[in-house]
């Protein structure tokens, strides 16, 4: 499963939510943590890369 699947995984599980208001900041918060996973991550891999060189 890649990162912009697990997003949209998460995401999905608002589908059913009834309050406008959390379903927007909760979409928010997930698209905003779930990015900088992303680029913690991305990160993480370039300076072990450096590192071993």
């Amino acid at each position: 499963m890649d990162s912009c699947k697990i997003t949209e995984d998460a995401l999905s599980r608002l589908n059913n939510c009834d309050d406008p208001r959390l379903k927007e900041v909760m979409t928010s918060v997930i698209t905003h943590l779930h990015g900088v996973v992303k680029d913690v991550s991305q990160l993480t891999k370039n300076g072990d890369r450096q590192s071993i060189s």
